[in-house]
């Protein structure tokens, strides 16, 4: 008889990481001495935190453990071809995928670019984003292996829509970054003015 473990990330458990991680992050700042925490800076963290138990939860949850061997589980789960996988989601109108996986790591360089002081380069951001998606499908292809399991697969079309996502989303902070210092340069020039 097959035996199968279920195991989800419930939301009970993402409560209480996200508390000891904002329980650290205040401990930490109040450690070195910095007892003047920006609150701006803590609200973005904060959403961070989140955005990151969502992500872990999204990509790696449910975990379903079985001890039936599948013979060729591995090469089943890896699809190598660049955009096989596109190609098949536009074909069969299934642009919840693709827009899913843009939406991914969307965040992460909007994130970056708000909690960092000096805004980061486009090479850097772009390193980091397949850095992340890199690490998501070695995870899931991890999973896969341990599990015994074929509900996920370790596509090559999510790094690239993915990382498609992480430089929109480096664009629009940057775009909204441009603006906001051109709106407060604007009013500093005023004020000269009128002085």
């Amino acid at each position: 008889m097959e035996a199968v473990i279920y195991f989800d990330l419930s939301p009970i458990i993402a409560i209480v990481i996200f508390a000891l991680i904002m329980v650290s992050y205040f401990l930490f700042h109040i450690t070195i001495g910095r007892n003047n925490i920006n609150g701006k800076n803590s609200l973005f963290f904060a959403l961070f935190v989140v955005y990151l138990i969502v992500l872990i939860r999204v990509v790696f949850f449910p975990m379903i453990f079985t001890d039936v061997q599948t013979k060729g589980l591995l090469s089943q789960s890896l699809q190598l071809i660049p955009f096989k996988s596109i190609k098949e989601f536009v074909m069969a109108f299934k642009w919840g995928q693709i827009l899913g996986n843009i939406a991914l790591l969307f965040p992460i360089p909007i994130f970056v670019g708000l909690l960092r002081e000096k805004f980061p380069r486009l090479s850097s951001t772009l390193f980091l984003g397949i850095l992340v998606s890199l690490s998501i499908e070695l995870i899931q292809l991890s999973i896969t292996y341990f599990t015994h399991t074929l509900d996920r697969v370790t596509d090559i079309d999510d790094l690239i829509l993915n990382i498609i996502g992480v430089v929109i989303g480096w664009y629009v902070i940057k775009r909204f970054i441009t603006n906001k210092r051109v709106k407060v340069l604007g009013k500093e020039e005023k004020g000269k003015m009128s002085i």
